[in-house]
């Protein structure tokens, strides 16, 4: 669908019906959404191989998707964005959340990029980036929260078998890491043994070669990344 406006009204993909959770759903170019506006969605199943410029209450993907293929999530504003199911690979871009979780499997993890995105949190019962199961990482990214810190509540929480990874992240306009690693200033919780938060910022790599210039060796500047660094 392209260019819909459901209103408030919430959206609910379930293929085969709401009781058949095993049937395959559409993916790839047969499940398209760009430029859709709705309430709550729930997609089961389904795995999109287009997502962008969508404007909805909380989204809950849930089951297990069609192929290893990623899905890319491009400029989603959202409340809640929970993802349930074993192996989904998801790339989000520019997005704008409250939270983010996922609940993997022990069969397959999930695993979750996402980047250049702002996370405002104001949940009393749950964190703001949940993982279970999951490799999730954050880059470049602004949180804020009114409850994190407190009562259970943190930034980043990562149950069992989980990795967070916080990259050039900060929270209430602090910074997570510096030159030293982890600041301090952001809330994490390891909730098992089997897990870890990592912290990291940005960084650029230089090549350099080595040539004559009028007959002068001259290093000349041949490529530059930006790389990320954690600990």
């Amino acid at each position: 669908m392209t260019t819909v406006d459901f209103g408030s009204a919430s959206m609910n993909l379930f293929p085969a019906g709401v009781s058949t959770s095993s049937a395959t759903g559409a993916s790839g170019d047969n499940a398209i959404f760009d430029d859709v506006t709705a309430g709550n969605m729930m997609m089961r199943n389904l795995q999109p191989g287009t997502f962008k410029d969508m404007s909805v209450g909380d989204l809950t993907i849930t089951g297990d998707p069609a192929t290893s293929a990623v899905v890319d999530m491009e400029n989603l504003d959202a409340g809640d964005v929970t993802i349930s199911g074993c192996g989904w690979n998801v790339i989000a871009s520019s997005m704008t959340a409250e939270r983010l979780s996922s609940n993997g499997c022990s069969a397959a993890a999930n695993t979750l990029v996402v980047y250049d995105s702002t996370l405002t949190h104001t949940s009393t019962t749950d964190s703001v980036i949940y993982a279970r199961y999951s490799d999730i990482t954050l880059g470049e990214s602004a949180v804020t929260s009114t409850t994190a810190g407190l009562n259970n509540i943190y930034l980043a929480q990562a149950d069992t078998n989980s990795d967070i990874r916080l990259v050039a992240v900060s929270q209430g306009g602090s910074d997570c890491a510096d030159a030293a690693g982890s600041t301090g200033n952001c809330d994490v919780n390891v909730a098992s043994t089997s897990s870890e938060v990592w912290f990291g910022g940005l960084a650029t790599v230089r090549t350099y070669r080595m040539a004559l210039v009028s007959g002068v060796a001259t290093h000349l500047q041949v490529w530059t990344h930006s790389h990320r660094s954690g600990d």
